[in-house]
């Protein structure tokens, strides 16, 4: 047993620290490569949606498919499509290791990254109006959730003070923005936002990693647009959502307005990916137990 821990740790190390560049050889039947360009996305509440490109240097005719490891499960994913859902997750971060197999039995050695779900609000998308504007019964704003509660839109009134994220903002006609509560209440919650974004027409956008840097309070309103952000949620603790904006066509000051569906981190302090860029090596303990027979990579 010391002996195939010792093993094992000595090929995850390898695995970790990266063995260069490595080139497909017909005549060595027992070399395979993992599978490259792995991007993922957070489908619902729980589930993860992966997508990845084969190993590039070998052919696809000597590939079987591919294995999916997490939580002590392993999936055989075909050769096509390049993609998978996983269901069924628990709430936070799940450890995943994929991998190529091809037709003569070999398996790659293991790609590692984590994910994790996210509950998700596409079919009745918050609409919210232009602050500014010369209407005070229109939603300005939006409280974006929390563990407990869901996306909704509020109506800014005189000596309330809502639970409010964030408001959209145009008045004088200025081009539209996203900005934090804290611009129109007192001591309002701070929203901060990713200077990364991304165009799409729906949430369905894949990432190879989430967005780390969260460093204004503000931000243009794009239509069919991505916004990542950082936000307090219940408890004080900060929660992450993704946001995508789409932009109501025809309307012109001051009645612009814009729909947004909202991807929602409910656990506090979790982001929702590390995919190769974790804050340090993950442990022998932690990845042991998605591997199985480590050591001897084969069927």
């Amino acid at each position: 047993m010391i002996h195939n821990v010792r093993v094992a740790a000595i090929l995850l190390v390898a695995v970790l620290a990266g063995c260069g560049e490595n080139v497909y050889d017909p005549s060595d039947p027992g070399f395979a490569n993992p599978p490259r360009n792995i991007e993922g996305i957070a489908w619902d509440g729980s589930s993860v949606a992966l997508q990845w490109k084969s190993p590039g240097d070998i052919p696809d005719s000597v590939i079987a498919g591919y294995r999916i490891k997490y939580n002590g499960i392993e999936d055989s994913v075909p050769r096509v499509p390049t993609k998978y859902i996983l269901r069924n997750l628990p709430q936070g971060m799940t450890a995943f290791g994929l991998l190529t197999v091809l037709k003569n039995g070999v398996v790659s050695q293991p790609i590692m990254f984590q994910w994790a779900p996210a509950a998700r609000f596409d079919s009745q998308p918050v609409i919210i109006y232009e602050a500014g504007g010369p209407s005070l019964i229109l939603p300005v704003g939006l409280h974006i959730g929390s563990r407990t509660t869901d996306p909704y839109a509020i109506v800014l009134q005189s000596g309330v003070q809502p639970v409010l994220h964030l408001i959209l903002f145009g008045a004088g006609a200025q081009p539209l923005k996203l900005q934090s509560a804290s611009y129109v209440i007192q001591n309002g919650l701070i929203t901060l936002f990713s200077p990364t974004s991304h165009a799409s027409p729906d949430l369905d956008y894949f990432l190879s990693s989430y967005p780390s840097t969260y460093n204004t309070d503000e931000t243009p309103v794009f239509d069919n647009t991505i916004y990542y952000v950082r936000f307090r949620g219940d408890g004080g603790e900060y929660n992450y959502a993704r946001l995508h904006v789409r932009v109501t066509p025809g309307a012109a000051y001051p009645n612009r307005s814009v729909e947004i569906r909202v991807s929602l981190q409910r656990l506090g302090e979790l982001q929702l990916a590390l995919l190769g860029k974790q804050d340090g090596p993950p442990t022998l303990a932690g990845l042991l137990p998605l591997f199985g027979r480590v050591a001897g990579m084969r069927n």
